[in-house]
């Protein structure tokens, strides 16, 4: 500083806007000022006024990965903040501030501001209280301001976790995106910048089979199942349980995995399954360690129990968190349209399907025409379905083997055999499709005829049908099948003259009587032959 005039007795030189360049860490450099010509110093700081250039840094235990769309997310790395061990910097003044690059969908929690104890944090200082620790989230969520008591010394170093952040909606795996430190306000740029990433991806549960059913169908065995871990970053963290779901509508939907097994990268197990039921709606993995990225896990034997409800488009959906509200993600498609569905198409009669024995004995009648109405999602007639197997309730009728060929309209005939099979005891039809039906289609079937044998035991029984060739019964009629016993029977010869007209009453006794096991009978009609030109009189 070249002086140009003497100082008086009471004169002050402020110098300000001074700026120093900083090549290294120093510890506690105190200014001294010479204004004599020897070497000597003339004048030094006192020794709590000191320059100090120190280096904190910021670190992680590894890269932060969290999973997309989590709500609540816990950190799943520690954070560790240190000061320097030559010149310590870090003091309650300015605090410690930790920033999340603005260009990631990544927030701190604010909740952490009113319930600072769910951060969890260690140190190695002796002198420092850190339930005295606060924290402060700036507006916009991007900066964790942790406000302390006391200056950090040299080495001392603070260990973050539990800490929770909000995750975004968009997958990030630039490894750019990293935890900046501040610990001063003397420039805009961090002071430090973690060594490790932010990243925001997810692992996946594909199908990549398409698995399709028919309500009531047999168990089956679900193709194509996959669970893969992200193929750069590790999701999957030790003893963070996988819990894999059905939907929880339809409730009869679910897992028989007392058979499971799995196919896994290199034959390295690495989780304990938990699904040991006949009727569950979840599987767990517990994993004994991290998965390490592009682990993949086929899943073997793991049987569906079939619904007795239509599922359009059935997706899993998964978790792999503990805590109470995990982010839930769906199950997805490689290669295939959909991932399972069960279809329900409908089979039901015109009318109700009732007969009578006549006097006990056998009797041969048509049957009412029947329905078939394909699915309005997943058609399945002619592809899943070849068949449709016809039977009755019990064994109290059976199908007229000597009329084979059915009645069929002129929108069905393209779509089914006309010509049907029947089982050997006679107690099936077989109805063959010979092409695929559309999507909500209907079809109708006539002609059929059978052969009562038998009074029903009850009213409430119905036919019912198969589309599995007789594995299990997919439907169950809509109507009432029945056979009842009547028996019909007049006292004497009815005879009327020719050419007496009028009204003649007839004498002989009119007997109806019915012998069923179970009555349905509420009205009877008695019809005169049409060949004969006589009439009831209205006067009855």
């Amino acid at each position: 500083v070249n002086v140009t005039t003497d100082f008086g007795p009471s004169d002050i030189l402020s110098i300000q806007n001074t700026q120093i360049t900083m090549t290294g860490e120093t510890n506690d450099i105190l200014l001294k000022a010479q204004v004599t010509t020897d070497s000597n110093d003339d004048a030094s700081m006192p020794a709590t006024h000191y320059i100090r250039i120190g280096q904190p840094k910021i670190y992680s235990t590894g890269n932060h990965v969290f999973l997309v769309g989590d709500s609540s997310a816990v950190i799943t790395e520690n954070i560790i903040i240190k000061d320097s061990d030559t010149a310590p910097i870090i003091n309650p003044d300015k605090n410690i501030i930790i920033e999340i690059p603005s260009a990631i969908t990544l927030e701190w929690d604010s909740a952490i501001e009113s319930n600072p104890s769910t951060i969890s944090i260690s140190s190695n200082i002796s002198s420092t209280n850190l339930n005295n620790l606060s924290y402060d989230v700036s507006n916009d969520k991007k900066y964790l301001t942790v406000n302390i008591s006391e200056d950090l010394t040299a080495g001392d170093s603070l260990i973050f976790s539990n800490v929770f952040l909000i995750v975004g909606n968009t997958i990030n795996e630039n490894s750019t995106y990293k935890l900046q430190l501040h610990v001063n306000d003397k420039k805009s740029a961090s002071d430090d910048e973690d060594d490790y990433s932010l990243i925001i991806t997810k692992p996946s549960l594909v199908f990549t089979e398409e698995n399709k059913a028919i309500v009531n169908d047999p168990q089956l065995t679900l193709s194509g199942l996959e669970f893969r871990e992200n193929q750069t970053y590790s999701t999957v963290r030790k003893d963070q349980n996988i819990i894999i779901n059905l939907p929880a509508e339809p409730s009869d939907l679910s897992w028989d995995c007392q058979n499971i097994n799995f196919t896994v990268t290199g034959d390295n197990i690495l989780f304990t399954p938990s699904c040991n039921g006949s009727t569950e709606k979840s599987i767990t993995l517990t994993p004994t360690s991290n998965f390490p990225p592009g682990y993949n896990i086929k899943f073997n034997n793991l049987l569906l129990n079939i619904p007795s409800t239509q599922v359009p488009d059935g997706d899993l959906t998964y978790t792999l968190r503990n805590y109470q509200s995990p982010i839930s993600l769906n199950s997805e498609e490689d290669g295939v349209s959909k991932s399972f569905w069960v279809a329900s198409p409908k089979t039901y009669s015109e009318s109700r399907q009732s007969f009578y024995l006549e006097n006990g004995t056998q009797t041969v009648t048509r049957i009412k025409p029947i329905y078939f109405i394909e699915d309005d999602t997943n058609p399945v007639f002619g592809s899943l379905a070849t068949e449709i197997w016809i039977s009755f309730p019990e064994n109290i009728a059976k199908w007229n083997v000597n009329n084979d060929l059915m009645s069929l309209n002129s929108q069905t005939l393209p779509y089914i055999n006309p010509v049907v099979d029947f089982s050997l005891d006679s107690s099936t039809v077989k109805i063959s499709f010979t092409q695929t039906v559309s999507a909500g289609d209907t079809l109708v079937v006539s002609g059929l005829s059978i052969i009562a044998k038998e009074t029903s035991s009850s009213i409430t029984e119905k036919l019912q049908y198969s589309l599995n060739q007789g594995s299990t019964i997919n439907n169950i009629d809509n109507e009432i099948f029945y056979i009842g016993d009547i028996e019909f029977t007049s006292s004497d010869n009815i005879i009327v003259y020719k050419n007496e007209f009028g009204i003649h009453e007839v004498s002989a006794e009119i007997k109806i009587i019915d012998n069923s096991t179970s009555s349905m009978l509420d009205s009877v009609q008695i019809y005169l032959p049409t060949e004969i030109p006589i009439f009831w009189s209205d006067s009855l």
